[in-house]
């Protein structure tokens, strides 16, 4: 389940909205394979890291190139 949030200076109470958009905060609860690829595309990310944050055998690391 994905839901896009956004506050600004005015309100600062957090608001629920349909499409993401610069600033706004998207939480996404147990991902569907279909969320995952949205996400990835929307975001413009790697689907095998995306996948990989979900899976409870990886452990977490820093990698430097």
């Amino acid at each position: 389940m994905i839901t896009h949030y956004y506050s600004n200076a005015r309100a600062r109470s957090l608001v629920a909205i349909d499409a993401p958009k610069t600033g706004s905060w998207c939480h996404v609860v147990e991902p569907s394979k279909d969320d995952l690829e949205k996400v990835a595309k929307d975001f413009k990310l790697n689907i095998d890291l995306l996948k990989d944050a979900i899976d409870i055998y990886e452990a977490p690391r820093v990698e430097i190139d």
